[in-house]
């Protein structure tokens, strides 16, 4: 999963907050940061391929991306300090 991963939260939130262009950023951001969130929560239904937790197998299957929920939790904080 790994670096696919982390994009697969990102586009999510670039495509939420570009959706909202013209709203002020605050809510926007918050909006997007969101959209990132879930979408880091539905990398636990991927098998990983590549990298690391790849050798798991469907082992790996179940929890999120680490580095999916780190970059939500980041675009979260972001967005708290934007208020």
């Amino acid at each position: 999963m790994g670096e696919k991963a982390m994009l697969d939260a990102l586009d999510p939130f670039r495509r939420a907050l570009r959706a909202r262009a013209g709203e002020a950023l605050p809510p926007a951001w918050q909006a997007a940061a969101e959209a990132a969130t879930r979408a880091a929560a539905d990398t636990a239904q991927l098998v990983p391929a590549r990298g690391r937790a790849a050798r798991m197998g469907t082992l790996g299957h179940g929890p999120p991306d680490a580095g999916a929920v780190s970059l939500a939790l980041i675009l979260t904080a972001v967005g708290i300090t934007l208020r």
